[in-house]
């Protein structure tokens, strides 16, 4: 058997949708099934654990195809010829393989990068001096809180008088840039840089000391009082010309803004620095006098002559000195930066040697010095196998650091012609903030490898039907053209600055990675697709809006138009767990998120003809740990216990308790004018006060037990991840609660319960989370995000300049300088770094727009504010959006349809106008509304679960039984109905209600139904909802000084104002609480002016009424 021979390295160019994923593991399959090779030799690496299960499941998947059933494999004809066209050898082969594989799965080589490098790093740990039972530590941002947090004690102590005037410099620079006070959170976002390679590169992993940047400092400080200096000189020659003079500044060609007057004004009045005019270079060409200034002044006096010297001095001052000034001034305003990141990496290198750990960040530079000093047998001896061949997926997200680190280990597999595959599309790359440098993909990879390089374009794509390829290949023919259009006039400058041949070398980038790029469609369908352009007019022409007023009623337009979309595509045959709405960052995502939850409260029978419709929505918004109210109570409560003189912590403390398990009756409370004046009853105090004394771990479990009566069964999940977070922070944290609550404020952001995988239910994801996946329906409500870096967003942002480029030595005492993002570094001897941040930043943006819009399989929605702006008053062209770029590379007429899309004007028609397509519904098992374990609290929650075990696992004893989580279920959608219901007429549209909420699963309807009909039926109960009494439906009664709540089910007064009942709904068995409960329910309605008050249980369950007595005093 042989293999027909291939390139040692095969590069494919995967577009989206173009089936990388089937190709790695055809390339796997049949390098394991040729005989001689062994699947140990193969190593696959990806980017995500995601992709690495993936992969190694489909890879086991194919092959047991393969071996049971080889017909029906897809890999059938390309593996056949390993085989000389035999069914049986294939077959036979794939099942050697499979049992080899399963027999030391250990060695199946399918790995992400980071575990690699971590793999080899172990075999090396000896030779790097690293004691065997080093940690790898994942979590950045806890390492950096606690390393802060160091840092500002060394404060307290007095140490370290440096970094205590640096420390001073960056709390006034947040405030100028209005960026509050959290000077741990500041430390914690600019030690972020620390991770980037380049940085660590240049530095050879070391910042320079203090002494080194004080002296810098002064260097810096030289340059700039040299300029000024000058400048002062400049100043008073001018005065003394002009107190010589019988001349005025405005005598002269162009009066009050002739060039002598800017001038003295600009220097002498207002001893302001400012660029020389065009009216200056003029004065000095020879415009000199006006008409009428031409008997007055002669061009022959000298202090005229000795004016227009000095000018043309102060010209060539500028031309030769101004970028030198401006570029020290640039350095020295972010040099104190420098001083904190060289202490804070000092301080993290303290605290992991102190812990014994490693940050996932430095593997890479690890591995260079492993490589540097090593012959790569050697390394694979330590790896117990030799690789010969390498498969990289998603090389446009790898970073210069691990190319160097891999190149090695591929230049070894080419010099034996072992074959190597490596996968990856430049405008797929999303990643720059991770080290992702897509060049190496494109420009350098192919001069490394140019011997043996050969390039595949996988163009077919299997993902989208064609009215979405037609769409994405009109705009992306176009729109690279557009942004390098845009780019060049947005940068361009001075020729001296910037030279413009070597601005068009840096454009020339963002057009190559589309060209050559066009799919063709490969997906089988009898379907079309379709695109649908939402356009809408955010102006209004009689108001004065600023830019902030029109983003947030543009934003408005779009939200409104949401509901109607959403519902329309399930109308026509999509089911919500198939929608998926894209967005730029996570507060869109909240937004939406937010809008559609408080849609359908404020319209629930929206879906009344269609139950199988829902606006319920999946994102990490919604699941995010710190949105539980119990978790808000919990840290609330716990931010109080450390500063218990706060009274703005303790109000906040009390909100959080009373909106836990009732949130309706707390915001009721609001209207109450006690709430004001509410707090903890005494005995909370004092409960609280015996909180505040344990330590962390009992503090939380005494907190939770404070709750446990009165939090849902829906809010455990958020509970027990809260536990394990905070058992996670017990690991390694300090175990006192202020660290704690620093700690949690950085954490809390990115922590998310588990999503239901199941859920029926609309996605809603960022455009980076997206990256990888596919939806049948995509829509992107906000396609306003700009193209140019956005200043204003950059606020504090920090590229990495080389000084060596500057001619002046003085700069040349560090290698590398933090400088802010700012419209200034354009007029900088940083120019061309200015310039490359902003083209990569367009590309970026260009990007993602490709990601989301290939995203789509069957539709794609994109919402674009046709209203153009303001104009520019600047010589530059304003920032472009990518809605434009899309109107732009269409030519897009907002009042006719194309063969690419569809038009829907918002506000002049309906969407269900548009007679898009109707899909066939996709036979899905049941969809579950939600996927997540929860049971009683009491059962759930151990009192002692967190210091008997820190490290919480979630064991099958944590939690009650399928059936009772079932039970559970039923009894909340009970008592949805009931709670819904007035009267009997009231029953069947609650029980819908209810369907469409996901409470009452389809295949539970009928009994549903039947259980309450009986219900309903009884002598008694039929009097409760015959429609004679006035009914209260879970309406608080907030009672006492402290504002108490209570909410019976159902409250029925009756007309003669002297005759109430009181009925509470409850599931499983009888209880004497309940009856207490009663009775308090009975004194609080008779102390409302009801003296006769009866009182019920409905036991729903077993359909039996229980009536409470009076309690006997």
């Amino acid at each position: 058997m042989s293999a027909p021979t291939k390139p040692s390295l095969s590069v494919y160019s995967a577009s989206a949708g173009s089936g990388k994923t089937h190709t790695l593991t055809g390339e796997f399959l049949r390098l394991a099934l040729q005989n001689g090779t062994s699947f140990r030799q193969i190593q696959a690496i990806t980017f995500t654990n995601k992709a690495t299960a993936e992969m190694k499941e489909r890879i086991l998947s194919e092959l047991r195809t393969l071996h049971t059933n080889p017909e029906v494999s897809p890999f059938r004809e390309e593996l056949l010829s390993l085989f000389h066209g035999s069914m049986e050898q294939l077959s036979h082969r794939a099942g050697e393989v499979l049992s080899e594989i399963l027999s030391g799965y250990s060695y199946l080589r399918v790995k992400t990068i980071d575990s690699f490098f971590q793999e080899v790093i172990r075999g090396f740990a000896r030779e790097l001096g690293i004691r065997g039972s080093f940690r790898v530590e994942l979590d950045q941002n806890d390492v950096l809180e606690r390393s802060a947090v160091q840092l500002i004690t060394q404060l307290d102590l007095g140490e370290n008088r440096d970094l205590s005037i640096w420390l001073r410099r960056l709390g006034r620079d947040m405030i100028n840039r209005g960026k509050g006070h959290n000077v741990i959170g500041e430390i914690k976002r600019l030690g972020r840089e620390l991770f980037k390679e380049g940085l660590l590169e240049a530095e050879n992993s070391r910042l320079p000391e203090r002494e080194l940047i004080e002296a810098y400092r002064k260097d810096m400080s030289g340059i700039i009082e040299s300029f000024e200096s000058e400048l002062n000189d400049h100043a008073e020659v001018l005065q003394a010309i002009f107190d010589s003079a019988t001349f005025h500044p405005s005598d002269f060609k162009w009066g009050s803004t002739s060039a002598p007057a800017s001038l003295y004004n600009s220097l002498v009045v207002k001893k302001e620095i400012k660029e020389p005019t065009s009216r200056m270079k003029k004065f000095v060409d020879g415009e000199i006098l006006s008409k009428d200034s031409l008997g007055k002044i002669s061009e022959e006096d000298p202090l005229v002559l000795k004016l227009v010297e000095l000018i043309a001095s102060y010209i060539e001052l500028f031309r030769s000195k101004y970028p030198l000034y401006l570029s020290a001034k640039a350095v020295l305003e972010n040099l104190f930066r420098l001083g904190i990141l060289r202490d804070l990496q000092l301080s993290i290198q303290q605290l992991s040697d102190e812990e014994n750990t490693m940050l996932i960040s430095d593997s890479t530079s690890l591995i260079s010095r492993i490589i540097d000093n090593c012959d790569t047998p050697f390394i694979y001896e330590r790896l117990g196998s030799t690789i010969k061949h390498h498969m990289i997926d998603e090389f446009q997200d790898t970073s210069r650091k691990q190319y160097d680190n891999l190149k090695p280990l591929l230049e070894e597999g080419v010099s034996h012609s072992w074959f190597n595959l490596i996968v990856g599309d430049v405008k797929q790359s999303i990643y720059r903030f991770r080290n992702a440098d897509r060049s190496i993909l494109s420009e350098q990879l192919p001069k490394d490898f140019a011997d043996c390089y050969r390039l595949f374009n996988l163009q077919q794509n299997w993902r989208s039907l064609p009215q979405i390829v037609s769409f994405n290949n009109a705009l992306y023919g176009k729109a690279p053209s557009l942004v390098r259009d845009f780019m060049r006039e947005r940068l361009r400058t001075e020729e001296e600055i910037l030279p413009e041949h070597k601005l068009e070398c840096m454009l020339e980038p963002i057009v190559a990675a589309y060209e050559g790029q066009k799919q063709v469609v490969a997906r089988q369908s009898d379907e079309e697709g379709a695109v649908v352009l939402h356009l809408y007019d955010s102006s209004h022409p009689q108001s004065e809006e600023t830019e902030q007023q029109e983003a947030e009623e543009a934003a408005d337009d779009v939200l409104c138009s949401l509901p109607e979309t959403l519902i329309d595509i399930q109308k026509r045959g999509v089911q919500a767990s198939d929608i998926a709405i894209l967005v730029r960052d996570r507060k869109d995502a909240g937004r939406i998120a937010t809008y559609l939850m408080s849609w359908q409260k404020e319209y629930p029978d929206y879906n009344r003809s269609f139950p199988h419709i829902t606006l319920n929505v999946l994102s990490s918004e919604a699941l995010s740990v710190k949105s539980s109210p119990s978790v808000r109570f919990l840290t609330d409560a716990m931010a109080f216990l450390a500063g218990p003189s706060d009274e703005n912590l303790r109000k906040s403390a009390y909100q959080s308790f009373i909106r836990i398990g009732d949130r309706e009756r707390a915001e009721a409370a609001l209207h109450y004018n006690e709430y004001k004046q509410a707090d903890f009853s005494p005995q909370e105090t004092e409960r609280l006060l015996q909180i505040a004394r344990t330590d962390l771990p009992n503090m939380v479990e005494m907190l939770i037990a404070m709750i446990g009566e009165k939090m849902e069964s829906s809010e455990q999940p958020y509970v027990l991840a809260f536990l394990d977070l905070v058992s996670e922070y017990l690991e390694h944290g300090l175990p006192d609660l202020r660290s704690f609550l620093s700690w949690w404020e950085s954490k809390s952001a990115s922590s998310c319960i588990e999503s239901p995988a199941n859920a029926n239910a609309i996605h809603i994801l960022t455009i980076h989370k997206s990256k990888g996946l596919g939806f049948p329906v995509v829509l992107l409500p906000y396609a306003d995000w700009g193209i140019d870096i956005d200043y204003k967003k950059a606020n504090g942002q920090i590229i990495w300049c080389t000084t060596q480029q500057i001619k002046d030595d003085r700069f040349h005492r560090l290698s590398h300088v933090p400088l802010s993002m700012n419209s200034g570094l354009s007029n900088t001897l940083f120019a061309e770094y200015d310039a490359q941040e902003r083209i990569n930043c367009a590309i970026d943006n260009l990007n993602l727009l490709y990601v989301l819009t290939t995203r789509a399989k069957d539709e794609l929605h994109i919402w674009i504010n046709t209203h153009k702006g303001k104009e520019s008053k600047s010589e530059k062209p304003p920032q472009q959006t990518v809605q434009q770029i899309i109107i732009d590379s269409l030519e897009v007429d907002v009042n006719s349809n194309s063969s690419l899309y569809t038009l829907h004007r918002l506000g002049e028609e309906s969407i269900t106008d548009l007679a898009l397509p109707v899909y066939r519904p996709v036979q899905k098992q049941q969809v579950e509304q939600i996927n997540l374990r929860i049971t009683n609290t009491r059962d759930s929650l151990d009192p002692h679960l967190l210091s008997r075990k820190l490290k919480i696992k979630r064991e099958a004893d944590h939690y009650t039984s399928g059936e009772q989580v079932d039970a559970i279920a039923r009894g909340r959608a009970l008592h949805y109905v009931l709670e819904q219901t007035e009267t009997t007429k009231d029953l069947d549209s609650a029980i819908e209600k209810a369907i469409v909420e996901g409470l009452i699963p389809y295949q539970e309807v009928e009994e549903t139904k039947t259980k309450l009909h009986e219900i309903m039926e009884h002598p008694l109960v039929i009097s409760w909802f015959d429609g004679h009494l006035r009914v209260l439906r879970e309406v608080a009664i907030v009672a006492g000084r402290r504002g108490e709540t209570y909410r019976p089910d159902r409250v029925m007064l009756y007309p003669d104002g002297h005759t109430a009942i009181i009925v509470d709904y409850k599931f499983g068995k009888k209880r004497q609480a309940y009856a207490r409960q009663l009775n308090r329910y009975r004194g609080l309605v008779e102390a409302m002016g009801y003296p006769s008050v009866s009182a019920y249980i409905l036991y729903v369950d077993a359909n039996e009424i229980e009536e409470v007595r009076p309690a006997v005093e």
